[in-house]
């Protein structure tokens, strides 16, 4: 099967400034969960706000005056498969299961170093002094949705993994 080497790590602390002190509850308690990946999609908007100011223009028609001060963290999507008929597979669930409910940052990053690629996390993504040894580039994320789709015709299981970027 195909994968893209996506990994997610629950952190269970509550801050991406940390690595000392009580952890909460962690998916697949703390170790690595290498996703069985087909696609990434990292979506960031402008954080704008779209509600137009109120009388505020400069010749009274046209186009109004938008608002800067929205929030709008990037929204990552990773779509997966999983088989039935492979046990590892099916325990997995559970873990990407568990990563929307813990409540600690997890990291995001791309865990091969064979294959010569870079990729979104690599791009996009930082390092910092407190997680991965400092030297692998990652998105701090808070896992929103796990979506799992089940049909009768497939041993295939298809899931989606939402996140949005934190800092």
């Amino acid at each position: 099967m195909a994968q893209n080497h996506i990994t997610i790590i629950d952190t269970g602390y509550l801050t991406i400034t940390t690595t000392t002190g009580t952890q909460a509850t962690m998916a697949n308690s703390g170790s690595a969960i290498t996703l069985q990946s087909i696609d990434m999609t990292y979506q960031g908007g402008s954080n704008i706000d779209d509600a137009p100011v109120i009388n505020v223009s400069s010749s009274g028609a046209g186009a109004a005056v938008l608002n800067f001060g929205s929030i709008s963290n990037a929204k990552i999507t990773i779509n997966g498969i999983l088989k039935r008929t492979v046990a590892a597979d099916m325990n997995l669930m559970d873990d990407l299961d568990d990563l929307r409910k813990t409540i600690g940052i997890k990291l995001l990053y791309y865990s091969s170093i064979t294959d010569g690629y870079r990729d979104i996390t690599d791009s996009i993504g930082s390092t910092d002094a407190y997680h991965l040894s400092g030297t692998t580039p990652h998105i701090h994320v808070r896992v929103t949705n796990f979506t799992i789709r089940q049909t009768s015709e497939s041993d295939i299981l298809r899931y989606t993994l939402e996140c949005l970027e934190t800092a």
